[in-house]
């Protein structure tokens, strides 16, 4: 059996990390404005165009994977950014995009609610109760894919639900949860941009210093072999 040895520059593998990582923030970019500016919107046309079809009738005749409504177009996950270069996109990008929505659902949940502190509110007190419900089997561990789209689709075919404003009053209002969805989209919509913000200033921003370092290096290296 023979030993090898062979010469690691950190350097080098730092160069490639970054190069990963400036792949994956174009992506994200690219992909949270898909997010912010197409996925509310087709889920809200999807289930308002449902309601005037057939009414509910049609929403008893789910499709394979158990739901209502005609899943996202999401074939662009599967090319690259610029097709002109060449290169294929991430490995992961379609389970990086999956969890973004996720996340992006989740985030968008909780800004409501820190929004609305009012524990009086009745949408936020129906809101509460409907993501608490949810948590473990939507948000938490790894576990099926479209989490975000099922719990969307939960809210929105949800039956409306009388809650008390003032307790011990007996004062109730009735909660549209179609409205819940709408802010939450909207909310959501916010979020994506808001990150999609961040991940463009990965390769300008966020690399310049280590990317300058790395120079420094390499000219130390020079310098020192001349």
């Amino acid at each position: 059996m023979r030993n090898y040895e062979l010469d690691i520059t950190p350097a080098s593998i730092c160069t490639r990390l970054i190069s990963i990582r400036e792949q994956i923030a174009e992506e994200f970019a690219n992909d949270l404005g898909v997010l912010a500016h197409t996925m509310g919107q087709h889920t809200m046309d999807s289930y308002y165009d449902l309601m005037e079809d057939i009414g509910l009738q049609k929403t008893k005749d789910r499709n394979n994977n158990g739901r209502r409504l005609p899943p996202h177009n999401l074939v662009f996950l599967g090319y690259a950014l610029d097709p002109i270069d060449g290169f294929t996109p991430s490995p992961l990008r379609q389970h990086n995009f999956d969890l973004a929505v996720l996340l992006a659902t989740q985030e968008s949940i909780h800004r409501l609610l820190n929004k609305h502190c009012n524990d009086n509110d009745p949408h936020r007190q129906y809101l509460l109760e409907f993501y608490v419900e949810r948590l473990e089997s939507h948000f938490t561990g790894t576990q099926r894919y479209g989490r975000a789209d099922d719990f969307l689709e939960e809210l929105l075919f949800g039956p409306p639900r009388q809650v008390s404003v003032v307790q011990g009053e007996g004062t109730t209002v009735v909660v549209d949860p179609v409205r819940v969805a709408e802010w939450i989209l909207q909310e959501r919509r916010e979020v994506a941009l808001e990150w999609q913000s961040a991940c463009k200033n990965i390769p300008s921003k966020d690399h310049i210093q280590i990317k300058r370092l790395q120079l420094d290096r390499l000219m130390q290296s020079y310098n020192s072999n001349t």
